[in-house]
């Protein structure tokens, strides 16, 4: 009963603590952004494709940081081979939590006065190695708020004449208003359903006899 009264609280506290960490990472990302923005757009990069390159950067740093380099350090200290240390630090960071490595558990440690320290290091790795994962999940969530139309451009033709010029608002502010004064041209309308009925047309192979007397119209 203690146990589950304790998780209660306990998570809660657990994530709160996470989240004003990974909020001043954000700090340092949105810092590391700022000086690709003013390098790579030189070097003709498109800004488009800046939050991209800047979310690789840093999934290989968070990768190497808490996942590859522990491998090594858990394997010479457990005395796993790599794989097993690298499937305790996949198993461990990603709340899995199988328990069948335990980390100072082993003959080595039992008799060891060094163990206790040794347990809360590895509170500490977790407690970082989570906190980096939920930052690269932070930068992963920020790209489609950024540039919509990377994520959804093969979707365009579903979406609906008012999100559409919402996205390209979005990409170019002054857009909107000519976007509007095409829409109240006479005819306008007309023509648009005139080319979509040819797209349709052209993707299906066919066309209705009564679409194409519109068409010729």
């Amino acid at each position: 009963m203690f146990c589950v009264v304790y998780a209660i609280f306990g998570i809660p506290m657990t994530a709160i603590m996470l989240t004003a960490i990974v909020e001043r990472l954000l700090v340092l990302a949105t810092r590391v952004e700022q000086i690709l923005s003013r390098t790579c757009t030189i070097k003709g990069i498109p800004l488009a494709y800046l939050r991209f390159l800047h979310l690789v950067l840093i999934m290989l740093f968070v990768l190497v940081t808490v996942i590859f380099l522990p491998a090594v350090l858990f394997m010479h200290m457990e005395g796993w081979n790599y794989f097993e240390a690298f499937y305790f630090c996949f198993i461990s960071l990603t709340t899995i939590g199988l328990g069948d490595f335990v980390p100072g558990e082993s003959h080595g440690w039992e008799s060891s006065k060094y163990r206790s320290l040794y347990k809360i290091f590895c509170v500490f790795y977790f407690i970082c190695g989570l906190s980096f994962l939920i930052l690269v999940l932070e930068i992963c969530a920020m790209v489609p708020d950024d540039h919509p139309d990377m994520l959804f451009s093969c979707h365009k033709p579903f979406l609906k004449d008012e999100e559409e010029e919402e996205l390209v608002e979005r990409k170019d502010p002054g857009s909107r208003n000519s976007a509007r004064s095409r829409r109240a041209i006479p005819g306008f309308q007309t023509i648009r359903k005139s080319s979509d009925t040819l797209v349709s047309a052209s993707n299906t192979g066919y066309q209705p006899l009564s679409n194409a007397a519109e068409t010729r119209d």
